[in-house]
């Protein structure tokens, strides 16, 4: 009966969805707790110049809220212009919310939500290429949002892999294009280089960057709940990672789609094993395709009372670990 009444894109889903997160930020806004993390410590440029703009508690949570709903508008686009899920649905919408609050530490102010705006709209300009061989833009585009995304939280940066990863899994090679690719990645980057340039603050620049990729950080700790939370939402996603790679999708496009960002979850974990600065902070960005997959299986279960038996136990854990982890 719940999942039957979320799935449905009526207007009353868009007025539950933002109450479904605030439900979840409520705890943390009422009584704010704090973990300090590297990247709060010394702050990459754009995370610093938000911290700076951001002069009350009430305003970051603000800030951070907005951020979520329009990173959710962004999701949203992406299944309207892709069609990865078939069925007329923003359940994907609802987990993304669900996912990107289940922590504490995703709930403080932090780069990682404003990073993954900027990620999003990378993907959304990738996506485009598809069967567009000329394409230059798009890949400059998304070089550009990753490159601003790395200027709020410094990892974001080897995302721009994804960037030559997409162009070889939609189309022929085109050195034109990864041009384009290599260009929007280092056009803000050396725009940001220039500024501190003149305000000769070059070397502090580095020493952030430094600070934010090759310098090990203890991770921030995880309870026994947590661990019980991912085992539940890492065995409901292989499942349905099983069932959308059986041959269910007849589209190629949403093939290549999907199959990008499955790759794109590959891509965080190598970055996470190999980035000595990457901590357990970096699967945050793997939830928008996590959502999309686990929400594609959901809708293509043909047993009512197995779609609703699942949607419980996602929406259960989650409660449940608000309520004893957090």
């Amino acid at each position: 009966m719940i999942y039957s009444i979320l799935q449905k894109n009526s207007p009353v889903t868009f007025i539950l969805y933002p109450l479904f997160l605030l439900g979840i930020w409520a705890s943390f806004i009422i009584e704010p707790t704090i973990t300090e993390v590297y990247y709060d410590a010394n702050p990459m440029p754009l995370y610093s110049l938000l911290q700076s703009v951001c002069s009350s508690t009430i305003a970051c949570n603000g800030v951070l809220l907005a951020t979520i709903l329009l990173n959710a508008f962004i999701l949203s686009q992406i299944n309207n212009s892709f069609r990865l899920i078939e069925k007329r649905t923003s359940i994907n919408i609802f987990l993304f919310f669900l996912l990107s609050g289940s922590f504490l530490v995703l709930k403080q102010y932090n780069p990682l939500h404003f990073a993954l705006l900027f990620i999003l709209l990378g993907i959304y300009f990738l996506f485009k290429i598809y069967k567009n061989e000329r394409a230059l833009q798009p890949v400059f585009e998304a070089g550009v949002c990753i490159a601003i995304a790395s200027l709020f939280y410094a990892n974001a940066l080897f995302f721009g892999l994804f960037i030559f990863i997409a162009l070889t899994v939609l189309l022929p090679f085109n050195w034109r294009q990864w041009a384009a690719g290599i260009f929007g990645l280092a056009t803000p980057i050396l725009i940001i280089f220039s500024i501190f340039f003149v305000r000769d603050s070059v070397p502090d620049l580095v020493k952030t960057i430094q600070y934010n990729i090759t310098v090990w950080h203890p991770s921030f700790e995880f309870g026994y709940p947590h661990y019980i939370f991912i085992g539940i939402i890492s065995i409901l996603f292989l499942r349905a990672l099983g069932y959308l790679f059986s041959g269910t999708i007849r589209k190629i496009s949403t093939r290549k789609y999907y199959t990008l960002l499955l790759f794109f979850i590959i891509l965080t974990t190598i970055i996470f094993f190999s980035v000595p600065a990457a901590n357990k902070e970096i699967f945050f960005f793997i939830i928008p395709s996590a959502s999309f997959i686990i929400s594609n299986y959901l809708e293509n279960i043909r047993s009512r009372f197995w779609q609703e038996l699942l949607f419980i136990l996602i929406i259960g854990s989650i409660v449940l670990l608000q309520m004893v982890a957090n």
